[in-house]
């Protein structure tokens, strides 16, 4: 959401989507977000379909975005997964995942790279990292 004048105008192609959009402007500064996963872009037609991509990669999960405006924060809870097939089909052109972090200044949790697959994942004390999915970048 981009904030102008005080209302929230929704970034016009995330509004097709359905997505469920929030803010850390809600009084709980963002309390409560602290097991939410994923990435940081910026603002354009890979972020955009990088939500797309997420949306469709994470069956039955809440995927959140938070436009700053420049760029937007989009993740999910605990895990957050985006293969290169869906993005590619997406985008509609071959795409290398280690491209996305030229438009990815930072990120929410932990991150597994693979040639074919991101995953941004929650870890805890708790949790192995075996089970979190193995190694991490």
């Amino acid at each position: 959401m981009r904030a102008t004048g005080g209302a929230h105008e929704v970034h016009p192609a995330l509004r097709e989507t359905a997505i469920a959009l929030m803010t850390m402007e809600d009084g709980k500064n963002g309390e409560g977000l602290a097991n939410f996963v994923g990435p940081v872009l910026r603002v354009g037609d890979l972020a955009d379909a990088v939500v797309r991509a997420i949306e469709e990669d994470n069956p039955g999960k809440q995927v959140r975005i938070v436009d700053r405006g420049d760029y937007v924060r989009i993740h999910t809870e605990q895990k957050c997964r985006l293969t290169r097939q869906t993005l590619e089909r997406l985008l509609g052109h071959a795409y290398d995942l280690r491209l996305l972090e030229i438009d990815m200044p930072s990120f929410s949790g932990r991150l597994r790279t693979r040639g074919d697959e991101y995953v941004w994942y929650y870890l805890t004390d708790d949790t192995e990292p075996s089970a979190a999915g193995g190694k991490t970048s």
